[in-house]
């Protein structure tokens, strides 16, 4: 078998069943692995992904590359860092089997890996992963904020997770992470619903695609300002804005503190939920002075 035909079976349920079977391998339903097995939505997400020959991928996840090899045709380097062992020694021996010189694998756990380990294989500036469903937001969180390189995330992603960090303030989904990474990113869910039978072992949930494209406007120190403002706000989503931030210590009175969310919001009362990415910026432009 070679590379283009491995590409094709790889999504059969029936070969990734022999493929556990003759390697030992388990899937391990804490890791959230469930791989894609429909083809043609792994060619939608690389064309979504917009791949150039230039680029470098990161991909979060591979297990026994669905999406790996597909990508490492159209690519300069893929990188894809994988927790499970068994899957290591898999992937590694078919990069071997079909002499492939741009993938690398790195075992470990992404989220546990510093910058510096990820960035002696390649400074990658795009990640294409199907994620997994434990780490989904975290994983992206941590792109976001420690791998300044990367300036597009193209995946696939729980829907639940991927309204969470999408919702407009106001809605019941919105929350710190869908503030916080709407600051540092522009969102686009792609239309129509992946099922749950598109994947092998087929999860309980549905899954969509999305688009993410950094923001580069801000600096590191606002953005750490903003992320404590953020999270203080929606600390209690049953309390005022006023009487979460105060666990802020800001050198403030309450008086004061309400005082300047009455000027900026017309309401002293307003809870986090009612406000935006952009108000909440202009909320921690304000109170950065104060903040200790």
């Amino acid at each position: 078998m070679n590379c283009k035909d491995y590409t094709r079976v790889v999504f059969s349920p029936s070969f990734i069943t022999s493929v556990l079977k003759e390697q030992k391998l388990s899937l391990k339903k804490t890791l959230g692995q469930n791989f894609l097995i429909n083809r043609s939505i792994a060619l939608s997400l690389l064309e979504l992904a917009g791949l150039e020959p230039s680029d470098r991928i990161l991909e979060i996840g591979p297990g026994i590359g669905t999406l790996t090899f597909l990508i490492s045709e159209k690519v300069e380097r893929v990188v894809a860092v994988e927790i499970d062992r068994g899957f290591v020694r898999y992937l590694k021996a078919k990069v071997e089997e079909f002499k492939i010189n741009n993938i690398r694998i790195i075992e470990g756990d992404f989220l546990s890996l510093s910058r510096d380990e990820i960035f002696q294989e390649i400074i990658p500036d795009k990640v294409v992963c199907n994620f997994p469903y434990s780490v989904g937001i975290k994983a992206l969180i941590k792109v976001l904020e420690e791998l300044d390189s990367v300036h597009t995330i193209t995946g696939i992603m729980q829907m639940e997770l991927a309204r969470r960090i999408s919702s407009p303030s106001g809605k019941s989904e919105y929350s710190f992470v869908s503030a916080y990474i709407q600051h540092m990113a522009e969102i686009r869910l792609v239309d129509g619903v992946i099922s749950p039978g598109n994947f092998f072992p087929a999860p309980e949930v549905e899954s969509v695609m999305v688009k993410i494209k950094r923001k580069h406007y801000e600096d590191r120190g606002l953005r750490e300002a903003y992320k404590s403002v953020v999270k203080a706000g929606f600390s209690s989503r049953r309390k005022s804005l006023a009487s979460n931030l105060r666990k802020l210590g800001l050198k403030l009175s309450v008086e004061e503190l309400r005082g300047i969310i009455s000027e900026l919001f017309a309401d002293k009362l307003i809870r986090a939920e009612s406000l935006s990415p952009e108000d909440f910026i202009r909320l921690t432009r304000r109170l950065t002075p104060y903040m200790r």
